[in-house]
């Protein structure tokens, strides 16, 4: 019980702080159904976060706030525990956040939520764990200026597109490394390879540049 706190949030909040004792973040419900659960070897560091926690509630300080850290710790948590890297390391804090910076590449998250999520972490860290500012030397900043994420193409329209390429590639491939000079010496407009896909089969120009 003295783990958890009672957030005056959306009605009443619980963080509870027993979940982050152990791996993937299981309910407070299973935890107090009992049963197996894999200890995640890091008290020392939950308890100096409750203890910030405390420190705040104390001072006044806002509850939204804290939800706000007690949600991005669970989030990055899980990530940890997925990943089986250790957590609150410079390491698994630049693993996370690339994995974040991926999805923005992908266009599967905007750039002002990556800032967030960043903004977030560093709070967490270095404000209520005292931990270096130096965890953050190597991780991409992103600005706010975006309002929705840009995917070239669909999941659906790389799940056609790639088996394509993936045999453009393996099939010009084999032709152009079996006969360079052909290729290099053909005029543009002259068809020095030959491409099959379902069926049927196409004609490509040569004249490529050494």
């Amino acid at each position: 019980p003295e783990l958890c706190i009672q957030l005056d949030i959306y009605g009443i909040q619980k963080a509870d702080f027993n979940r982050f004792l152990v791996k993937h973040f299981p309910s407070t419900q299973l935890l107090q159904q009992g049963g197996k659960f894999e200890d995640a070897d890091r008290e020392g560091v939950i308890l100096q976060l409750k203890q910030s926690f405390d420190k705040v509630i104390e001072e006044g300080g806002s509850h939204h706030s804290l939800y706000k850290i007690f949600s991005t710790t669970s989030i990055y948590l899980r990530w940890c525990d997925k990943q089986s890297v250790n957590a609150f390391t410079q390491c698994s804090v630049e693993g996370y956040m690339s994995h974040h910076n991926d999805r923005v590449m992908l266009g599967l998250m905007k750039s002002s939520t990556y800032a967030q999520i960043r903004g977030q972490m560093s709070i967490l860290l270095i404000k209520y764990l005292d931990l270096s500012s130096h965890y953050f030397d190597n991780v991409v900043v992103r600005g706010h200026s975006d309002t929705e994420p840009y995917e070239a193409y669909t999941r659906s329209d790389l799940n056609q597109l790639l088996p394509f390429f993936r045999q453009v590639f393996k099939q010009t491939h084999e032709q152009f490394i079996a006969f360079p000079e052909k290729h290099f010496d053909a005029y543009k407009n002259v068809h020095t390879m030959t491409f099959h896909w379902q069926g049927v089969q196409y004609h490509l120009c040569g004249g490529v540049s050494k």
